[in-house]
């Protein structure tokens, strides 16, 4: 391929591989890679464009191997990437982990180097208090930012109020005592423009507006909530419960309209929600997950006259994470677009694709794990509905009762969300049958048609062969596991054909757990019958029970062969356990083929050679226009993280470039 080629045709991929990041985003952790793609400049502001992020927590310890530190500078960057000339970046409290005078003095240098503001802005938070607070915390803002931690600062026509506690109260705090001040300045912002925006900034959030808000109240007298009902043009802005940005309830309207602006330090999710209240030995849902890290959002905001528009970014890998928030302050209340009750209605269950199954693996007498991929939303008023978390029950397959019953969290704070969700239940009992069912919620709390397997203690057990990919020269080693070993066997024979022309056996491993030479006996034939045929053969004296690995089969791959799939199979001749020391039964043992694809990594096509043309038919069947091959799930994943993914198709086109 020429390099003219390469120049017309790298640049339209990588666009296409920008679209599915921000859309399609498969398993990656945020600490392990820098972004693909940096995010895109906006177009050019109207009247104003502003951020907002909170909980910087400067003075921390690192989450996800990322300093506090390091995160809000990736933040400043960010907002620099998105516009250079951004008009202010409003920090919206708990800036500091312990309200030092050395973390103050932090947050400022890295702010003073690194923000792209005309006007950068901050309020208090109860962190910002723990040290000092009351009236020698605010002498202590002021001396450092050089205003005062309550003010209202007018940009391009636009009223930033900051409302700042005096206490370090963790919820309920009040601020009774910034009314009067408060309301003079409503007064005169609505006087100068009874429909233009307002924008308030208070760390702790007015309870049940937005999510986040019953565990992150700050006006448990309604005083401030009473006084922002009279302007339905004022928009609050706050921090402290952590809640992920990209939760669309993020924003709430009534008589005037609250944001909820994320953490750039972690992710937590509201414990005052039934689905994610408290945390139990049976649950991944808590109030801090752990991999809440892997999340660092805010907010950027743009004002056209009375029209507001609040893009959801993820400062770490610089994407917008979720569909904006677009409204207009003019309308009447009763006509605004983000009304609980309205989006309620407009929810819409997930559901779990058709054919979605739930995978049983590492059985045992007491537990196994249960894995599923990911429902999916089917909302078309509301972009970003779900998954939240799923419900689990765990009943008798015989009686129905319930004996396990488990929440979780769907992961959706992560920008790369996780394509299937894994988890271990323990409280399962020896030679009985269970039912597990596992319903996906919304975030607004719509329950989509649930999916279900049963766990038959009874059941045929599985040989599985892996897939493996090796090109032409190579050795490869296959193994073969047994699943669903609930009876366990003590007599094994079965045969393994070749194809000789191709790929020859060299070395035939029996697993520890047969005691080849103590309690059994394990033999292995090569060329049965001078056949391309390995025989194996395997007696014991002591039952083999439990899931694994059996045996290992290495291959050599001639040097001259053909890019094809060849299949790897197994014919089962017999397959017993004991009853007793004279009574056998038979194993109803079933195979599960695996495959055996020689090429080259990143050839998805298999043409032998890595081109563009490889990544643009991975993005084809990573976004589920072309179906998967054995192939391309082979080959495919070339960074080896264990996912096939937009990361993959990027790093195909690196190669192609050398890069």
């Amino acid at each position: 391929m020429t390099n003219s080629l390469l120049k017309k045709i790298v640049p339209s991929l990588i666009a296409i591989l920008a679209v599915v990041l921000m859309f399609y985003s498969g398993i990656l952790a945020v600490h392990a890679i820098t972004p693909v793609l940096p995010i895109e400049p906006f177009a050019p502001k109207a009247d104003i464009r502003f951020g907002v992020m909170s909980d910087t927590h400067i003075g921390a310890s690192a989450l996800a191997s990322l300093t506090p530190e390091t995160r809000l500078q990736t933040a400043y960057q960010t907002f620099a990437k998105i516009d250079p000339t951004m008009d202010a970046i409003v920090t919206v409290g708990d800036f500091t982990e312990g309200g030092t005078l050395a973390q103050f003095n932090t947050y400022k240098s890295i702010m003073d180097a690194n923000s792209p503001a005309k006007e950068n802005i901050l309020s208090m938070g109860n962190h910002d208090n723990y040290q000092v607070d009351g009236q020698a915390g605010k002498d202590r803002f002021e001396e450092v930012f050089g205003y005062p931690a309550t003010t209202d600062k007018v940009i391009g026509g636009y009223h930033f109020i900051t409302l700042s506690p005096l206490d370090r109260v963790y919820n309920t705090t009040t601020h009774a005592q910034h009314r009067e001040w408060l309301e003079g300045r409503l007064a005169l912002a609505h006087a100068e423009d009874p429909s233009k925006p307002i924008f308030i900034f208070i760390h702790q959030t007015i309870i049940d507006t937005c999510i986040g808000s019953r565990q992150a109240q700050a006006d448990p007298a309604n005083d401030l909530r009473e006084t922002f009902s009279k302007y339905p043009q004022v928009i609050t802005f706050s921090g402290h419960s952590h809640v992920s940005t990209i939760d669309p309830r993020n924003i709430w309207q009534g008589d005037y309209t609250a944001l909820n602006c994320g953490s750039v330090y972690y992710a937590a999710l509201d414990y005052t929600q039934p689905l994610t209240a408290g945390q139990t030995n049976n649950t991944n849902i808590g109030y801090s997950p752990t991999n809440r890290g892997e999340s660092s959002t805010a907010l950027v905001v743009d004002v056209e006259g009375t029209v507001v528009t609040v893009h959801r970014i993820d400062m770490y890998y610089g994407l917008e994470v979720a569909a904006p928030f677009v409204f207009d302050t003019s309308v009447a209340k009763a006509d605004f677009p983000y009304r609980l009750e309205k989006r309620t209605a407009e929810s819409s269950a997930p559901e779990f694709a058709p054919g979605t199954d739930i995978v049983i693996s590492n059985l045992t007498n007491t537990g196994c794990t249960y894995t599923f991929a990911q429902a999916v939303n089917t909302s078309t008023s509301i972009p970003d509905d779900g998954p939240f978390a799923y419900t689990v029950s765990i009943s008798n397959f015989d009686t129905g009762a319930v004996v396990d019953t488990a929440r979780l969290q769907a992961n959706y704070f992560m920008v790369a969300q996780p394509q299937t969700i894994s988890y271990n239940t323990t409280r399962l009992s020896a030679n009985t049958s269970y039912k597990i069912t596992i319903t996906p919620i919304s975030f607004f709390g719509k329950e989509g048609a649930p999916i279900s397997t049963a766990i038959l203690r009874n059941e045929a057990p599985t040989l599985e062969i892996a897939d493996v990919v090796a090109a032409p020269g190579g050795v490869v080693d296959v193994t073969y596991s047994i699943k669903g070993n609930v009876l366990g066997f003590t007599t094994l024979d079965l045969e393994l054909p070749y194809n000789g022309n191709i790929y020859q056996p060299s070395l035939i491993t029996p697993a520890s757990v047969l005691g080849n030479g103590t309690t059994g006996v394990f033999a292995a034939n090569p060329s049965f019958d001078g056949k391309d045929i390995i025989k194996i053969s395997y007696a014991s004296s002591a039952k083999v029970t439990g899931d694994g690995l059996v045996f290992t089969v290495t291959y050599k791959v001639a040097a001259d062969a053909p890019l094809v799939d060849e299949e790897l199979t197994a014919k089962i001749l017999q397959a017993k356990t004991d009853l007793s020391l004279t009574n056998f039964a038979d194993i109803n043992l079933q195979v599960k083929p695996g495959a055996l694809v020689i090429g080259i990594l990143g050839d998805i096509d298999g043409n032998g050679k890595v081109t563009p043309e490889d990544a643009m038919l991975l993005l084809q069947m990573y976004v589920g226009l072309v179906p998967w091959t054995p192939r391309a799930l082979l080959l495919g994943d070339v960074n080896g993280d264990g996912q096939i993914d937009p990361v993959d198709a990027a790093l195909i086109l690196r190669m192609v470039v050398g890069g």
